[in-house]
């Protein structure tokens, strides 16, 4: 006998409820609508959304890689702040609103996926929300002085001109330095990234001054390339960067251009790089240290000191000068001999044979006459370059042999000569560009005499007719060690060697036409602050027009000229990082009380260092506040970080044993859309678990045998 069991209450699955638990992608929800919707429909598909986050991962993959090769700053401008990188972000936005919105109306178990959804929105609405409006600059405050003036990552220019004064707006050239994009960057395994050197921008679009013109006031801006950092239509004056070093030498350089080039009014002329590295007792054999890195140029910076090494540029037009300058006679007698170079005739006199004071015709309009012979010359206050130091030194004891000839140079006719107080050294060619004096070259026996105990060394630099350069070099205690002929570079030792107790080793380069530019140098990401950005920035004033390379943190006074190539004024021009008033913008300033370091015990490395800080409303009562590196003051949307600091200094350099506190403040209006999409994401989740769908129990007859 069977007894049967009651049975459920509780119906069959109907067709319905199981099609309501299927799911259903976006693409079919939209399946059959117009095409707009039909559209955002595949925007939001599971594929549409798998392809962009694997897109995103792989783009943030290759980026991690990127900012360890350039840099984080680089990375920021070329590929988080691009505008394609943007884009993504904007199409997953699409994706993660369509994705809830095609599902609407929703159900209740549905609710947790829609917060998650909504969080995933308010965190990218909070990137897009802070824009060109986030701050990130450095504050540095001087115990007891008010602290208000910030330094941005980015640059600005100001112009004054006259009793105005008009600065750029904030502007970023990271984006032009010739850093690869990201594209550029992914093929760079099979086509490899030159390292950055000088940029040069394109000029800017025709019309771009009358589109920029929105009124008659001061406008600037940097969208692109070639467009002026600077535009006053009521003052007809406009600045323009023109090319572009990212990292580059403290110092002006030069760079090689074409025969004939002219820049702002500039020819190109010879320059002469010398690079010394040297040895000294002690040191293991090839270890060659850096030491000094000069250019030279006949025109300008034609002596230098290099070290020990005491160097100096010429040229000539005379193929007989450079012949005798290459063959180094030693014959010389005890005074040495004079070379004199007058219109392509040379005259070789006797030093010996001549007494001082008597007159020498050399020619109808060449004369001269021997003052004296100065073999250990003294110079009024050590200023040998000066004209009255030169014209009147003094023989003197205790100074080294370095022969200086003194003559009067009679030129013109009879009737309207002319004498000039002229001095020619044996060891350091002086600069002969004066059209109205000879060329002159005095070999003195000092060049080859030896003398163990004596220190010093100089070099002589010829940039002769036929265009190249030659290279002699003495040393006290040796005399002549080397005459070379160099067409464009050289490397060999000055003093010394290998074997030798000291060596000092050189490198010698010559450009036959050089324009000053900077040098670019490749730079780890870490260590780029070390080098100096450059900008080539071009004036134009009321049809006058001036260019000059200036380095960030440089002011300048450029030139103008006209049509006619001629003066038409000067004006002022200052490069920098861009700054921000933290008074006026975000009403209040500080001012540093107190800076306390503290060490590691036992070392002299920083364990932790904060600062006592007055915070200064421009509305309000001052209060005081206490920064650390791991306790931030936030005040009115802006955090302010201990960062670092660096001693105080005096107008002469000197410390002052107080320390300056450097901190990092910042504000991003964006801020609370992140953390509200964070908290929402955590809400959704566990909406996610706690309405979770449970399945559906089937119901069964059940009997007992």
């Amino acid at each position: 006998m069977h007894t049967p069991l009651p049975s459920s209450t509780s119906s069959p699955p109907t067709f319905a409820d199981a099609q309501a638990d299927a799911f259903v992608s976006s693409r079919a929800r939209t399946r059959g609508q117009s095409w707009p919707l039909r559209l955002f429909g595949w925007l939001s598909s599971v594929w549409a959304a798998a392809t962009q986050i694997a897109i995103v991962t792989i783009v943030i993959a290759v980026a991690t890689v990127y900012e360890r090769d350039y840099g984080r700053d680089v990375a920021a401008v070329m590929i988080y702040q691009s505008t394609w990188f943007a884009t993504l972000f904007a199409l997953m936005a699409m994706t993660v609103f369509g994705a809830a919105a095609v599902r609407w109306p929703w159900r209740r178990h549905q609710y947790g996926f829609v917060v998650v959804h909504v969080g995933l929105l308010l965190s990218i609405a909070g990137f897009f929300a802070a824009g060109n409006h986030r701050l990130d600059g450095m504050l540095e405050a001087v115990p007891g002085q008010k602290a208000a003036r910030l330094d941005l990552p980015s640059d600005a220019v100001t112009v004054v001109d006259g009793e105005t004064r008009l600065a750029s707006p904030p502007f970023q050239p990271t984006a032009f330095a010739g850093y690869p994009s990201f594209a550029r960057y992914l093929l760079s395994p099979m086509w490899p990234v030159p390292a950055p050197g000088v940029v040069t921008l394109p000029a800017h679009r025709a019309g771009v001054f009358e589109r920029l013109a929105r009124d008659a006031s001061t406008l600037a801006l940097l969208d692109g390339p070639g467009q002026p950092l600077l535009l006053d239509p009521t003052r007809r004056l406009s600045v323009r960067a023109l090319a572009l070093v990212d990292t580059g030498r403290p110092e002006l350089g030069f760079a090689e251009v074409a025969a004939g080039a002219v820049s702002a009014g500039v020819s190109a002329q010879p320059a002469v790089l010398l690079d010394l590295h040297g040895r000294f007792p002690g040191m293991a054999a090839g270890a060659l240290m850096p030491l000094q890195r000069r250019w030279l140029t006949p025109d300008a910076d034609s002596v230098a000191e290099l070290g020990p090494v005491v160097a100096s540029l010429t040229r000539t037009d005379s193929a007989a000068f450079a012949a005798d300058f290459a063959a180094t006679n030693t014959d010389l007698g005890t005074r040495g001999r004079l070379g004199v170079y007058w219109h392509g005739q040379r005259y070789w006199l006797d030093l010996d044979a001549l007494a001082d004071g008597t007159e020498q015709v050399l020619a109808d309009d060449l004369s001269l006459r021997i003052r004296r012979l100065v073999l250990r010359p003294s110079f009024a206050g050590e200023a040998a370059h000066e004209p009255a130091a030169l014209s009147e030194p003094k023989d003197s004891e205790d100074k080294p042999l370095s022969p200086l000839l003194l003559l009067d140079l009679g030129v013109g006719s009879i009737a309207t000569r002319q004498w000039l107080p002229t001095g020619v050294a044996a060891f350091v060619l002086v600069p002969q560009n004066d059209a109205r004096r000879p060329q002159l070259l005095f070999e003195h026996p000092a060049l080859h005499a030896t003398d163990p105990q004596a220190k010093g060394a100089y070099v002589q630099l010829l940039l002769t007719p036929d265009g190249s350069l030659q290279q002699r070099w003495f040393t006290r205690s040796r005399g002549l060690a080397g005459n070379v002929a160099i067409t464009s570079t050289w490397q060999g030792d000055w003093v010394g060697g290998p074997q030798a107790p000291m060596q000092l080793n050189a490198s010698v380069r010559v450009l036959a036409h050089a324009l000053p530019a900077p040098e670019p140098i490749a730079m780890k990401p870490d260590a780029k602050d070390r080098a100096q950005r450059w900008l080539l920035l071009a004036v134009e004033r009321d049809g006058a027009r001036g260019q000059a390379w200036l380095r960030r943190g440089e002011r300048a006074e450029i030139p103008l000229k006209n049509s006619a190539a001629k003066a038409a004024g000067r004006v002022l021009l200052a490069y920098g990082r861009a700054p921000y008033d933290l008074e006026q913008e975000q009403g209040f300033a500080l001012r540093l009380d107190h800076f306390e370091h503290g060490k590691d015990p036992g070392g002299d490395s920083s364990a932790t260092y904060a600062s006592d800080v007055t915070v200064l409303p421009k509305d309000g009562q001052p209060f005081t506040a206490h920064i650390s590196m791991n306790e931030p003051l936030t005040w009115r949307g802006v955090t302010i970080y201990q960062t670092a600091f660096a001693p105080e200094t005096d107008a002469q350099g000197n410390e002052t044993g107080r320390q300056i506190s450097i901190f990092t403040v910042a504000a991003d209006p964006g801020r609370w859309l992140k953390y509200a999409g964070a908290a929402l994401l955590v809400a959704g989740m566990l909406l996610l678990f706690l309405l979770r769908k449970h399945p559906r129990k089937k119901s069964s007859d059940l009997g007992t045998a």
